[in-house]
């Protein structure tokens, strides 16, 4: 949003006006000049209000577009700049003066100006163009100058332009009333032609005045109140005044005398007659009250009154009694009777004939008069109307919950005497539900709607149910101004609706405009979320890298874990094995290898997916026992993770092949575990040590070499080897205390990394004597089973499994 001269336009109001209703959108502009306006699809008038503190005002910058989706809309207003000053007669700056003026729109809004002088007279305001009226200049309060009526102006381009203060005259005399009495306390007034300004004086004890104001042409006249009368007349229409003036005034009062009297021509104290006539320049009301013996007299001015009518005290034998229009144009003398009381009775039903409470029941006078009589049904619709005679028209007006309204049944009926009657309500029953775009229920929505049917308004307002569910029982008509208001529900926007006419009972939906919470503060949601908009509502969800429920979002701290190859593994050079790893808010990872314990490194593979979890390394032809793998984040190198202990590359490899827990008799020494070299280079086994499930069984010694293709088995104890096995050891801490029902052998280097392991249960260990062997024999990879499955032997402790020598 920008003004004419492109500067922003912030702080501005832009609305939308449906064109099918009342209803306008609005919302203001940020520093920017930036707006964001939901509506619910439809065609409308948009423009801007200006609120500022020297001018207020709307501009209509298009008159009717339609707007089904989300729509771009830059707008400029067509505003421009008035400057100017504010001097005197003499030319010299005047400080502290506003410039009023006004300029009605074709919506009833108003344009105004109100710019104050600064201490060199000048002021500088931006406005909207238009023909402004009632202009004027208020200088301030207890200076030298008078308020300087201006003629109508119309601004329309920037303008530069001084406003002259008018020096002070006056016009001065004496008031006296027709009768030639002192009119005292009356006060005198001049007022412009356009009516925008009017100057005041009150009359002394000797009706004398002093009025000052600036030279100009003036309409002049008196204004007085006196016991039982307001009012004004016009004595000089379209006066001219330059020069101080003396002007003796008359006002041309009447007087009108009268008693109250009863049907029985007896008077009647304290009632008041009441009366009023619109004269041009403002409301005459007559108002005298009787005395003990019913008469009053009254100073007045004359005229058509209507709306009479006499008003007797209250808790008496009276009614307020409706009077005929009435002119007054001299001084007049004339009773005027009060009403015999008669009664109009009977039962008001709906018109589903069920009876109607708490109805109110209403007649009126004719529409000279505003006389109403109304009674309220009792439970069982039954009512007691008291009135005077006369020509009424009758009707009623009830409440319920959703609805307020009137119902004029009989026009202008003529009644004399006390009469029964019936009243059936001709309403009828609106059944509805609200609901929004995907058809689902929505409660605490009101359904407005209005229509003025001659009496008052009857305004339609049922709120929905849990279940967006309403009834209402309402009086048939065309409703204007429709529209549902979900009040403080910020889920769904207040959506117009078309006139519609009820004619007769009926079920309708009605389908409730959705608030798009995400455009507004993203939602409520975290600003690391993403907001998605839903029918009534939203839903959040935290943006990738980050945690929560969407309305809090905390970052994922970015991790980075080698998984394998961890510690401990033999990998022969040249083969192909999978790097893995796990791995959080990072998008690519390096890869690289070392064969120094981590002096040097050399790269694997750049920029690898961090999602893919696992890459096949065609590893190097070198070896080396202290091998490691690194994987760091490709961005900046960080996290980054490294194989827990070193890895070795390597010919040689060491495998669990056979295993005896089930020792022959219970000669524990007799258990053993063959280890195998399946590798084609020799393994150092310094400092390895075998464990079961509980505790180290056996600790390699120093210089333990075992030889590609060999194999090497520890026994209980060195009593239980037998003879003839050379590749044979006693375990060092005196027994292997393998389980019969079940056990975890493993073999670890001197770094403590598993080379290998196996949990075998009973079944594998339930014969005395035999053992439990891989098969394939001396095979990676191979299951372990009962030895006699692989050949006739029961064991072979240090041999193949068909007895032969490794």
């Amino acid at each position: 949003m920008k003004f004419s001269d492109g500067s922003i336009a912030a702080g501005v109001t832009v609305y939308a006006r449906a064109q099918s209703s009342i209803l306008a959108y609005r919302t203001t502009t940020d520093a920017a000049g930036m707006y964001s306006l939901q509506v619910v699809p439809d065609t409308y008038s948009v423009g801007v209000e200006l609120a500022f503190h020297n001018f207020t005002g709307s501009q209509l910058l298009m008159p009717s577009q339609s707007f089904s989706t989300p729509t771009t809309l830059n707008l400029t207003t067509q505003d421009i700049l008035l400057n100017g000053r504010v001097v005197n007669s003499s030319g010299q700056p005047v400080a502290n003066v506003h410039l009023w003026g006004s300029a009605l729109q074709n919506n009833n809004s108003l344009n105004e100006l109100s710019p104050l002088s600064g201490a060199d007279g000048r002021f500088q305001v931006r406005i909207l163009p238009d023909t402004y009226s009632s202009m004027l200049l208020e200088p301030p309060s207890g200076g030298p100058y008078l308020v300087t009526p201006l003629p109508n102006q119309t601004f329309s381009a920037n303008t530069t332009k001084d406003f002259v203060l008018g020096d002070a005259i006056s016009l001065s005399g004496q008031v006296k009333f027709s009768d030639g009495s002192i009119a005292a306390g009356v006060t005198v007034y001049a007022r412009t032609p356009s009516g925008s300004f009017t100057y005041r004086a009150t009359t002394d004890a000797a009706g004398m005045y002093s009025l000052q104001f600036i030279p100009g042409t003036y309409s002049v006249g008196v204004e007085f109140t006196s016991p039982g009368f307001t009012g004004t007349t016009l004595l000089f229409s379209s006066q001219s005044f330059s020069t101080p003036t003396t002007l003796n005034l008359t006002a041309n009062d009447i007087q009108l005398k009268g008693r109250v009297v009863n049907s029985s021509g007896q008077p009647v104290a304290n009632v008041r007659l009441r009366g009023s006539v619109y004269r041009g320049n403002g409301w005459n009301e007559l108002s005298p009250l009787t005395g003990a013996d019913g008469r009053f007299q009254v100073r007045m001015f004359p005229g058509t009154y209507s709306s009479m009518q006499l008003e007797p005290p209250t808790g008496g034998p009276y009614l307020v009694t409706p009077l005929p229009n009435q002119t007054f144009s001299g001084n007049t003398t004339q009773d005027f009777v009060l009403g015999n009381v008669i009664s109009l009775s009977g039962q008001v039903k709906f018109s589903d004939g069920s009876s109607a409470a708490g109805v109110t029941v209403y007649a009126k006078g004719s529409s000279s008069s505003t006389t109403m009589y109304k009674a309220t049904t009792d439970a069982a619709g039954m009512y007691l109307l008291q009135f005077v005679p006369g020509t009424y028209s009758v009707g009623v007006e009830f409440t319920s919950p959703g609805f307020t309204g009137s119902q004029t049944l009989l026009f202008s009926q003529p009644f004399s005497t006390s009469t029964p009657l019936s009243l059936t309500v001709n309403d009828i029953q609106l059944n509805g539900r609200v609901v929004d775009s995907s058809g689902q229920p929505v409660a605490n929505v009101h359904l407005r709607g209005a229509v003025y049917q001659g009496l008052g308004w009857n305004d339609l307002s049922p709120l929905s149910g849990a279940d967006g569910r309403f009834q209402v029982r309402m009086l048939p008509g065309t409703y204007s101004s429709m529209q549902l208001d979900p009040g403080s529900n910020l889920a769904y926007l207040m959506t117009p609706l078309p006139i519609q006419t009820f004619s007769a009972s009926l079920s309708q939906e009605f389908v409730i405009g959705d608030h798009n919470e995400c455009l507004v503060n993203n939602g409520g949601c975290s600003v690391n979320a993403a907001c998605t908009n839903l029918p009534g509502s939203r839903t959040c969800a935290c943006n990738s890298g980050y945690t929560g429920d969407g309305i809090s979002c905390v970052e994922i701290p970015a991790t980075l874990t080698v998984t394998a190859p961890n510690g401990g593994e033999q990998w022969a050079p040249g083969s192909v094995q999978n790097i893995t790893w796990t791995s959080s808010a990072v998008s690519q990872v390096d890869l690289r290898y070392s064969l120094d314990n981590g002096a040097t490194w050399t790269l694997i593979a750049a920029n690898v997916p961090a999602s893919a979890g696992s890459y096949a390394w065609l590893l190097p032809a070198s070896t080396s026992s202290r091998t490691l793998v690194r994987i760091a984040d490709a961005q900046d190198g960080n996290p980054v993770d490294t194989s827990n202990a070193p890895f070795a590359v390597t010919s040689g490899r060491v495998i669990l092949n056979e295993l005896l827990a089930n020792e022959p008799g219970s000669a524990t020494a007799g258990e053993f575990v063959e280890l195998v070299n399946v590798g084609s280079t020799e393994m150092d086994l310094s400092g390895w040590v075998l464990w079961d499930a509980t505790a180290a069984r056996h600790t390699f010694a120093s210089g333990t070499v075992l030889a590609p293709g060999k194999a090497l088995v520890v026994f209980g104890a060195s009593s239980g080897i037998p003879s003839g096995v050379s590749n044979a050891v006693g375990a060092t801490t005196g027994g292997l205390s393998l389980g019969n029902t079940g056990d975890t052998v493993t073999v670890k280097n001197a770094a403590g990394i598993v080379i290998d392991t196996f949990t075998y249960s009973s079944a594998l260990a339930a014969a005395d004597g035999v053992s439990m062997n891989r098969s394939p024999d001396a095979a990676v990879g191979g299951s372990f089973v009962l030895h006699n499955v692989l050949s006739p032997l029961t064991a072979s402790a240090g041999k193949r499994a068909d007895g032969s020598t490794f």
